[in-house]
């Protein structure tokens, strides 16, 4: 298991301190660093800037806000005021923003001695911590994040939690269906080997829909940058014609600049599509259980110790399909 990066742990850090800041309304620490930049797509970024004697004084400032609602904060002077409009989560607290911040500077305080398993761990608790607050209801909402670059590693990890929920339903709902048939087994590992076998077929048929649409995607991704390119190539080869013939339009240099800027950007982009592309080629050629791609699906190594684990940490489904050790013990 690889560890975090130091810069993941400061990201969802400077998130938090921002969420109090903004949410909070706590003007004395707002810095110019914070005010909107636009970025790309016309979507805002913003940074922190604080120093470490004024976290600390924000840290003592939010001990004291206690159970103040970052809902209620945020609703202050708005026309929702007094209204039962939601923004936050409305258990969300300064306090409980206080926990996770300390929580993720003890991380990043500590990082060189803590092993990757408790900073993987640990991570994304507090990780599920802010998506908590910024899930109101069901839907997360991730225009409240002030960090593109969170922004999206959240929508990555929430989709490949989606994806892991329905693995772990086909595989307790037959573990369900079986018993429910057939009774309980004895143990873990004997009611993972009675299944496994259909388990894993379903696993099979979602894994390869799965990388089928990925490619689908990318392809699709492709054509367009690589129409785009051709646009620009075009743009380029009929600046440089009329340059040749020494008929030139007064925008003309600004004009091949550009092109040329945006063909290059586009030929990165393109080479990066390619690489995906043959990622997912090469898993599909590779058969599955698709283990090159890593965590990216799971159950697709050590399946049988995995689902073994995975049982095991349900302890409700446990029970339902698993005889309880006493009933095990023979009597005296």
């Amino acid at each position: 298991m690889k560890k975090p990066k130091i810069e993941d742990l400061n990201l969802l850090s400077d998130e938090l301190y921002l969420q109090a800041i903004k949410n909070l309304k706590l003007k004395k620490f707002m810095k110019d660093s914070q005010k909107p930049k636009e970025a790309e797509k016309e979507e805002i970024t913003q940074s922190l800037g604080l120093s470490a004697l004024e976290k600390e004084q924000l840290l003592i400032k939010l001990e004291k806000l206690g159970d103040k609602s970052f809902n209620d904060s945020f609703k202050q002077g708005t026309p929702w005021e007094g209204d039962e409009f939601v923004v936050f989560n409305k258990e969300f607290t300064a306090r409980k923003n206080l926990i996770l911040i300390n929580s993720i500077d003890g991380l990043v305080e500590n990082y060189s001695k803590l092993s990757a398993y408790k900073l993987q761990k640990e991570y994304r608790s507090n990780l599920e911590g802010l998506i908590e607050m910024i899930t109101p209801r069901l839907s997360v909402l991730y225009d409240l994040l002030y960090s593109l670059e969170l922004r999206k590693k959240i929508q990555g990890y929430i989709a490949v939690k989606q994806r892991h929920r329905v693995k772990h339903k086909i595989f307790f709902d037959i573990l369900k269906q079986r018993s429910e048939k057939n009774g309980k087994w004895n143990s873990l590992g004997i009611a993972v080997q009675d299944v496994y076998a259909e388990v894993i077929a379903k696993f099979k048929e979602i894994d390869e829909l799965y990388i089928e649409r990925k490619l689908k995607k990318i392809e699709d991704k492709k054509q367009i940058a690589f129409k785009e390119k051709e646009e620009f190539e075009w743009v380029i080869d009929n600046v440089g014609a009329r340059k040749a013939k020494k008929i030139e339009g007064c925008h003309d240099d600004e004009t091949l600049n550009s092109a040329k800027k945006r063909r290059r950007k586009l030929a990165e982009e393109l080479q990066l599509l390619e690489m995906q592309i043959s990622k997912y080629t090469d898993a599909k050629k590779n058969g599955y259980p698709f283990e090159c791609l890593g965590r990216e699906i799971l159950f697709n190594s050590d399946i049988e110790l995995s689902l073994i684990n995975c049982l095991r940490g349900n302890k409700e489904i446990m029970s339902q399909v698993i005889v309880k050790r006493d009933k095990l013990e023979p009597k005296e």
